[in-house]
């Protein structure tokens, strides 16, 4: 297997898998704070809550020791802080690409700054910005091309003519401002074209508009 030697391509493509990973999650779990805007929850039952709404847009398992909303330490955004937490496919999608690590991403915190007004005054979720914190990633692809990070449920499945179970729905846009990661390390295994890249301890700052 090759080693790619770094360069502002490769490091630009290493990102660009990184940010597919880091705001596909968020990205989905920022729509449920709409629900959470009226109500008043403790970590406890916010974890439990967006864990289980998380579960029905991924394929894979989303685990976090805890998620807490603050209202007021990032005044006038409100920040959602998950804490503790890792990222890991299904089996079926772990028994398909066979990578050699089960876990796409662990990390210590991940901060998702969110602009309530705009979700209220013109269905828009706007993320100022995301923050990353002492994170492990892992992202693999097979021969085939099949990628570990591609978990996410685009389509909804009919299970009966009659809907049993409630769903969380937002078909509004997704403004994303300003991403940083720091002290993060990340393995990437692309087994389809022979890139292999390993980066210890990286930090990195994009501002844009990732919508």
């Amino acid at each position: 297997m090759k080693n790619s030697r770094g360069g502002k391509s490769l490091c630009l493509r290493l990102i660009k898998y990184t940010l597919i990973v880091i705001v596909s999650i968020t990205a989905l779990i920022s729509a449920l704070i709409g629900i959470t805007l009226n109500f008043i929850f403790t970590p406890e039952k916010l974890t439990k809550i967006v864990l289980q709404q998380t579960d029905k847009f991924i394929d894979g398992d989303v685990k976090c020791e805890e998620i807490d909303l603050n209202f007021f330490g990032s005044f006038p955004n409100v920040e959602l802080s998950l804490k503790n937490g890792a990222i890991v496919p299904s089996r079926k999608l772990l028994d398909e690409i066979k990578p050699e690590v089960d876990t796409i991403m662990s990390f210590e915190t991940i901060a998702v700054h969110v602009n309530p007004l705009a979700l209220l005054k013109s269905n828009k979720i706007v993320i100022p910005k995301i923050s990353v914190r002492d994170a492990n990633i892992y992202a693999y692809v097979n021969k085939d091309g099949k990628a570990n990070w591609d978990i996410l449920k685009l389509e909804t499945e009919e299970k009966s003519d009659t809907i049993t179970e409630e769903t969380v729905s937002f078909d509004g846009d997704i403004e994303i401002g300003k991403i940083e990661i720091l002290r993060a390390n990340m393995t990437f295994d692309d087994r389809s074209t022979e890139i292999f890249t390993d980066l210890r301890n990286f930090e990195t700052s994009l501002s844009g508009d990732f919508s």
